[in-house]
Parts: C-alpha cells; sequence; structure tokens
C-alpha cells in the first residue's frame, strides 16, 4: 500500500517476560516505538495488560496494540493434541508447520487456537479501552499461505485491520548470515501468495533479528528513501542486559539521532491508528 513515507516502529513478543515489557513500556514513553503486539499465551500477559498499558496511557502514550499469534513457543490455550505435546506445550517449528498445513485436521486445531489467542487480547484490550489494531505472528508463521488465510480470516472477525506481511529487501542490509538470508527468501516467496488490503509495503527486521543496530536501520531505510512506502521495522527490546542482543536493540529504539535521522529522510513515525483515522 503507498501512503507517501511512513515508518512504524513495533515491538514484539509483548508479554512473555517481565524485562521485555518494561523496554517496551519505556520506548513508548521515552523513544520513538510506535506500535507493539503482545503474545496471549507469553509468562507476563496478565502484567502486560493490566500493569504496563495503564502506567502508559497514564502517563498520556496513545498505544497501538496488536495481536501477536503463537504456535511456536509455550502452551496453548486450546486442546489441540496435533500442534502440542500431552503437556499442552507447542511442539511444532516453522518448517513443520509448513508442511502440516495441507492437513484439514491440523488447520483446524490451528485456527481454534488462533482465535482464542485473538479473542483473549481483543477482551482485554477492551477492558482498557485499547482497540486492538494489527496483527502477526512469532517466528512469521503466519506466513505459511494456508494459515495466513486463517488469520486474515479471524482478522476481518474481530475488526482487525492490519495484517503483517513480510516482504523485505535482502539488498536492503549488509552482513546478512546465510541462514537468515534464507529465512528472508522463503518468507518473500511465501508472501507472494498472501494478500491483505491493509498492510506494510516492505519490512526491516528478519534478516536482522535480535541485531538490528542504528546503522543498519538507517542503511535500510535510506535505501526506500526515493519510494513512496509505509515501512514496518520490528524489534525486539529488553532491558535485561544479561540478554545483550535484546538490550542493543532497547538502546537502538531511545537514540533520538536515529529517529532525526530519518525524518531528515522524509519519513514520518506512526501508527497503524493513526493510518487507519
Amino acid at each position: 500500500m503507498n501512503t507517501s513515507k511512513k515508518i512504524i516502529m513495533t515491538a514484539d513478543d509483548f508479554g512473555m517476560t517481565s524485562t521485555r515489557d518494561n523496554a517496551i513500556m519505556d520506548c513508548f514513553l521515552n523513544g520513538f516505538l510506535t506500535s507493539t503486539c503482545i503474545c496471549a499465551n507469553g509468562k507476563t500477559f496478565e502484567n502486560a495488560m493490566n500493569q504496563i498499558l495503564p502506567k502508559c496511557i497514564k502517563l498520556g502514550k496513545r498505544i497501538d496494540l496488536g495481536v501477536h499469534l503463537d504456535l511456536i513457543e509455550g502452551h496453548a490455550l486450546t486442546e489441540c493434541p496435533l500442534l502440542t505435546y500431552e503437556s499442552g506445550m507447542f511442539k511444532h517449528g516453522f518448517i513443520s508447520l509448513l508442511i502440516n498445513s495441507f492437513n484439514f485436521d491440523f488447520l483446524k486445531e490451528v485456527e481454534n487456537e488462533l482465535r482464542a489467542q485473538t479473542e483473549k487480547v481483543v477482551k482485554e484490550a477492551e477492558k482498557q479501552n485499547i482497540k486492538v489494531s494489527f496483527i502477526n505472528s512469532h517466528i512469521h508463521f503466519h506466513a505459511i499461505p494456508n494459515i495466513f488465510k486463517i488469520v486474515k480470516k479471524i482478522a476481518e472477525e474481530y475488526d482487525i485491520p492490519f495484517v503483517r506481511t513480510q516482504k523485505e529487501l535482502p539488498a536492503l542490509l549488509g552482513g546478512i548470515k546465510l541462514i537468515n538470508f534464507i529465512k528472508v527468501v522463503v518468507l518473500w516467496f511465501l508472501n507472494l501468495f498472501n494478500k491483505a488490503d491493509f498492510t506494510n509495503d516492505y519490512i526491516m527486521g528478519v534478516a536482522h533479528t535480535a541485531h538490528m543496530n542504528k546503522d543498519e536501520i538507517f542503511f535500510g531505510v535510506e535505501r526506500l528513501a526515493n519510494k513512496n512506502c509505509l515501512i514496518e521495522i520490528l524489534l525486539h527490546p529488553d532491558s535485561d542486559i544479561k540478554n545483550a542482543s535484546g538490550y542493543f536493540e532497547y538502546q537502538t529504539m531511545l537514540d533520538d539521532d536515529l529517529r532525526k535521522n530519518i525524518e531528515e529522510l522524509g519519513f514520518k513515525f506512526t501508527s497503524i491508528l493513526d493510518l487507519k483515522n
């Protein structure tokens, strides 16, 4: 979608750990984070919804909240034996989900679980007078075409307008590891089969997951400076210094020089709520 030159800064994995939640709150209040997406099955979901978000709202920060669907880590919210071990923990990775995505019974369990996760987020957000505005997934598994159809269907049911797509140009960022290059190419190919009415034109952060620094982000945005486009930049900030990559991305989101440099390229930081309205 073309909408002049816009940037959405998104923090994934909200509600997974307290240190991630605290970093996300700080980036909302003191950095240039515009959006975050929460895991309904995350260990700190309740605290994120009932403590972190109200603090941001109280301090006058508008929250752009999304659903971060998960079929890979943690416990399922429903009974779905094809997706989980007997303990209820998810047992599939991206490739396994892709292989099983042609199985009708498997997809039925996927739909039930993703609907339960979405409904949980939507209902809890409503208690905070927050409108859920976008949807995506952990490890980008919703790029799998048959699962993407389910996610798009659920998004329409819950009036969630924005569905993330995975169009990252491998040439945008330098120093990509081979495995990440392959990941970008696979997601690019799968994205050819997935269409959403309201989505990003480009994404940054897949090739350099958890290693997005100031220079890489600016270089990537600069390469798109001649296009009227909506870029979603995704990061995974963490206030725990022991999580070196997450802590590094946390500091990046607080770097005011990076914000100014991006704005000097003609891009405006925005949110999905602002674009929709």
